[in-house]
């Protein structure tokens, strides 16, 4: 197939920009000058490159620091937070006035890292923290992001950035179990595209969300509709930011806890998305796994759950709107089963055990 030989000739390409090309890389490239912030509570301002040398100032992570286009020949590995980095030393100058060398692993990058040294020392950075292999697989990621043309293309990669991201959260789980605190990962996002990483509910790991947005956007420039018509379903589905969080446009949180969710069946909102998914898998086959898993989990949250933000006759309008719409494409026999059986159910909701109106208190 011609995406499977494209996504190939990417992944060797990458392959061969291994950490020994960036340390050359590095040592060839001068940057424009860039503000620079921190990951760490506090970063020592040296006079030289290295830990040997004299500290002139301490800074805060709340400091920021105008970063002077010059790097160490040689990196250094330290352990920070039980991260183990291994990077070069940065000259820069404070706020007021103090000119030093401070340790790249304590910079934090973002989205917005324009200089080409500072993309080298990301590179750098992702190949430490997550292995070559994975961080060959995250370089061929963003280059696909960039250079697909087809809607084909653009599915194959879009199912490959799924598994890719899979992977990251594994390797990322790992790393912050080392840690004797919760490091600061938020750099991760200039390290992948189209994802965002955000600490979990009890703040002991991070999830790296797909921003929809980014997706949407590359949709719009590929060949064909396909992609564009999926996208805009999940856009329909995180309608707040376009980022996949946990809480979706069918369900409400009634309590702290992100567990705490309340259907909202009877809104039109599930109705909205099983109309959108069933003309996408009418126009078009490339995401009907996606689409068919997204619509297994909009009926779940019908079927499934005991409680819903709205009154009874609001909840079996739906129902009854979903069953009379033509979606024979996204819903069969059994799933239309189903919601009947839950209307009866929703009629007969304190025998059911399913608490109604919850908006009412």
């Amino acid at each position: 197939m011609k995406i499977t030989t494209h996504i190939l000739a990417a992944s060797l390409l990458f392959s061969a920009c291994n950490t020994e090309n960036i340390s050359q890389a590095l040592t060839q490239k001068k940057a424009n000058g860039a503000t620079l912030h921190f990951t760490t509570e506090k970063v020592e301002l040296h006079t030289e490159a290295g830990n040997e040398s004299a500290v002139i100032a301490t800074l805060a992570k709340t400091d920021s620091v105008f970063y002077l286009n010059n790097y160490s020949s040689f990196s250094s590995q330290q352990t920070l937070h039980g991260i183990v980095h291994n990077e070069p030393w940065l000259q820069v100058r404070t706020a007021d006035g103090k000119e030093g060398w401070i340790y790249g692993g304590m910079v934090k990058f973002d989205k917005k890292t324009a200089s080409d040294d500072l993309k080298l020392l990301l590179q750098r950075r992702c190949a430490t923290f997550f292995g070559q292999a994975l961080a060959d697989r995250i370089a061929t990621h963003n280059e696909i992001l960039k250079t697909a043309k087809t809607q084909e293309q653009f599915a194959a990669f879009y199912a490959t950035a799924m598994l890719l991201r899979d992977a990251m959260t594994q390797k990322i789980a790992d790393q912050v179990s080392k840690s004797d605190q919760m490091p600061d990962l938020f750099w991760l996002e200039a390290c992948i595209k189209g994802f965002v990483p955000q600490l979990s509910e009890d703040g002991k790991n991070y999830h790296l969300y797909a921003d929809y947005n980014v997706f949407s956007d590359k949709a719009a420039r590929t060949t064909g509709e396909a992609d564009e018509q999926f996208f805009r379903i999940l856009l329909l589905l995180y309608p707040e930011d376009g980022i996949e969080y946990s809480q979706k446009s069918y369900s409400i949180l009634y309590d702290d806890a992100a567990t705490a969710q309340a259907s909202l069946l009877g809104e039109g909102k599930h109705l909205q998305l099983l109309t959108a998914a069933d003309a996408a898998l009418r126009s078009s086959a490339i995401f009907q796994k996606e689409i068919l898993n997204l619509k297994k989990e909009i009926v779940d949250d019908i079927m499934l759950n005991t409680k819903y933000w709205q009154a009874q006759d609001k909840i079996i309008q739906e129902i009854d709107d979903i069953l009379a719409t033509r979606l024979g494409t996204i819903l069969n026999d059994n799933d239309k089963n189903a919601l009947r059986i839950r209307r009866m159910q929703i009629i007969n909701s304190d025998k059911n055990h399913l608490q109604l109106n919850m908006r009412e208190g």
